[in-house]
């Protein structure tokens, strides 16, 4: 008789833990999809945008030896994220005599765009200007712009500087922003 109570014990106290259990593995389940998973309908277009604009950025470019008058889509590095100097100045130089150009080369047309390159130090660094992007915007002040959504995205790149048998390398962080 006191075997099957206590089988009987058991038996509740096993439904009473799984019930406990689920509940908990529901509540963490919500939790995060909630906070971590986006839903397809709440991404929009400018992280899409963003996304690809630095994805182009970190690729050799089309073609891969483009200048300011033969270039498709702008890319800064040579293929293995390590920046080229040529194509930076470039693209630094298209920048600031057409802006507008570089926003459809990018494939940002439809949003203003920022990039910056900041040290291990967390200094912004003056590799051919410190921003490059819209007209006097800066990391300083682009907060203060008259815009609902602002996207940042960052990415790591190498810097080689110096001569070949002297040459030096640092992992430097791009920001990129776009906003409308």
């Amino acid at each position: 008789m006191f075997i099957g109570k206590k089988s009987q014990i058991w038996y509740t106290d096993f439904i009473l833990g799984l019930t406990i259990f689920l509940i908990a593995l529901l509540i963490a389940v919500k939790y995060i999809s909630d906070n971590y998973i986006l839903p397809r309908e709440d991404t929009s277009e400018m992280v899409i945008v963003a996304q690809s604009v630095s994805e182009s950025l970190m690729t050799k470019g089309v073609p891969e030896s483009w200048n300011e008058e033969n270039v498709i889509r702008i890319g800064i590095t040579d293929g293995d994220y390590v920046i080229n100097n040529t194509k930076l100045t470039a693209f630094s130089n298209l920048t600031q005599s057409d802006y507008e150009y570089t926003r459809s080369l990018l494939g940002s047309h439809r949003f203003e765009y920022l990039i910056f390159f900041k040290d291990n130090y967390n200094n912004t660094m003056n590799l051919t200007s410190e921003y490059i992007g819209k007209p006097n915007i800066t990391e300083y002040n682009i907060g203060s712009l008259d815009t609902e959504e602002i996207i940042s995205i960052k990415r790591f790149i190498v810097l080689k500087q110096g001569e070949e048998e002297n040459r030096t390398a640092q992992i430097l962080e791009m920001n990129l922003y776009l906003w409308q």
